[in-house]
């Protein structure tokens, strides 16, 4: 009898566990999500491609006084604009150019740059600012494709773009390291030579072993029969063709992104919603950013070749709406810049103790710059530690700190009032907060975007370091005029009479 009772009691606490159990799974804290990380062969290749296209840059800056030694911010402007145009206009035409075409363009270029900055420009300044002009097309052009390609791996690149700006970082010392310890033995030229013959066949080398690995095929807008255009509205109530409500969604992707105000079409034109959904309002009706079936993209392009990039099917007016809509990163990147560049071009250049002697202003700019790249190598690298993102605030804050020492040395080389070698430490943290800026702020353009248009926001995030650089770098030749004048020292490229007069003072 008692076992008859167990046998009918048993299902009853067997259900009564039952349902304890699930009520404590009820109460588990959820699974943490699994991180995709990128291989550590890719992110290697990524480092050396970071180091090869960075180095050429760097050697050309390195090299600035011996090019043009009473207007260095020349070398500097020959430097950036090229690279600034390719990179500007980079997102109306990358999309239409694969991978392996432009890194072999960029390739050549490095060959060429070398090649007139040294043997054939002998002691022709023309000649070689168009090869400083050369270096500087290549290295953007290698810049806004690697760091386009580099969104595409895990985690929104985020592994990937960490072992490019290690790489970038690496590449100022080595850059600064391979002329100042050449030049020991080796003329100006015979410098440059060297590179021509190293750099450009193993940047060349390096990136078709990372096309040779496969990279992960872009992401695409999904294709239908019909041009319906999808509607989606901001937060968990909005709706779409025959869809509940959810994240905004743009070619079955999900969008997380900043503002977009779109192409004006005859209406009002404004953003829907609070969370910066990429589509525009035309009067009561919500246009998407992106159309299915857009007429104005070819529909039968095969991406079995994962060298080709994404296809962006925007019209030329949209695409500048959605670069202007990646200003809450892209104009801390340009600030940071503005700031160190205009430091490098202007203000070290016409600093040294004593600042009247040539040697001694050499000397402090050969040493502040190695200070600078040591730092930019230490912030660009924590990017393979921590991987994680900054917040925007904090990203605004390393901006902001490096526009109060553009300010405070450009007063110390006027005023002398802090003037000794422990301003080297300085020079350091200059290139930490540039550093992190630029790893930290390219994985928050990344993460921002939506997938199909990551490639083409960080086109956008390249221009925005490079029009900084290039602004700074016009601002040098008057800064550096300037306190030429103001510390009477002659030879400036650009003087600047009226620092002397008692109010400047």
């Amino acid at each position: 009898r008692k076992k008859r009772r167990s046998m009918r009691e048993s299902p009853i606490d067997s259900s009564s566990s039952s349902s304890s159990s699930v009520g404590q799974c009820h109460n588990l804290p959820p699974l943490p999500r699994k991180v995709v990380r990128t291989p550590r062969r890719v992110v290697v290749l990524f480092w050396l491609l970071g180091l090869f296209n960075n180095a050429s840059y760097v050697i050309m800056n390195a090299s600035a006084k011996a090019i043009a030694s009473g207007g260095v911010a020349l070398v500097y402007i020959a430097g950036e604009l090229p690279g600034c145009l390719t990179k500007g206009s980079s997102p109306f035409w990358f999309d239409k150019v694969g991978y392996r075409s432009r890194l072999c363009v960029a390739t050549i270029l490095m060959f060429a740059a070398f090649a007139l900055a040294g043997p054939v420009g002998d002691g022709n300044l023309a000649v070689q600012l168009l090869g400083v002009a050369c270096c500087s097309a290549q290295s953007g052009l290698g810049e806004a494709s690697l760091l386009a390609l580099a969104s595409r791996y895990p985690n929104t690149g985020a592994d990937a773009v960490a072992g490019w700006s290690s790489g970038t970082g690496f590449a100022g010392v080595f850059g600064y390291a391979w002329f100042a310890l050449l030049s020991i033995f080796l003329s100006e030229l015979q410098v440059q030579a060297l590179a021509m013959v190293i750099l450009p066949p193993a940047f060349a080398a390096t990136y078709l072993a990372l096309l040779h690995l496969a990279p992960p095929k872009p992401v695409q807008e999904e294709e239908d029969d019909d041009d319906d255009l999808e509607i989606h509205r901001d937060g968990g109530g909005g709706e779409r063709d025959g869809g509940d409500g959810g994240d905004d969604v743009v070619g079955g992707e999900d969008v997380v992104g900043g503002e977009f105000v779109g192409e004006d079409t005859g209406g009002d034109v404004g953003v829907v919603g609070d969370s910066s959904a990429l589509f525009l309002t035309k009067g009561d009706a919500a246009q998407p950013l992106v159309r299915r079936g857009n007429p104005r993209r070819p529909r039968h392009r095969h991406h079995d070749d994962p060298s080709l990039p994404a296809e962006v099917g925007l019209t030329a007016r949209r695409r500048v709406a959605f670069a202007w809509s990646l200003r809450p990163v892209t104009g801390a990147v340009f600030c940071v810049y503005f700031a160190e560049y205009a430091m490098q071009s202007g203000v070290w250049a016409a600093m040294g103790f004593p600042v009247g002697r040539e040697k001694a202003r050499d000397q402090f700019y050969e040493i502040a710059n190695w200070l600078y790249q040591c730092g930019v190598l230490v912030s660009r690298s924590s990017g393979l530690v921590y991987a994680g993102l900054l917040s925007k605030r904090l990203l605004w804050t390393f901006a902001g700190a490096q526009a109060v020492l553009l300010v405070f040395f450009t007063l110390d080389a006027a005023r002398h009032f802090w003037y000794d070698p422990s301003l080297y430490v300085l020079c350091f943290v200059v290139g930490l907060f540039g550093g992190a800026l630029y790893v930290f702020g390219f994985r928050a353009i990344a993460a921002d975007a939506p997938p199909a248009l990551r490639e083409t926001a960080m086109t956008v995030g390249t221009f925005s370091s490079d029009a900084g650089t290039s602004v700074a770098d016009l601002a040098g030749l008057f800064i550096q005029g300037c306190l030429y004048e103001r510390n009477n020292i002659h030879g400036a490229t650009v003087p600047m009479h009226f620092c002397k007069s008692p109010s400047w003072r």
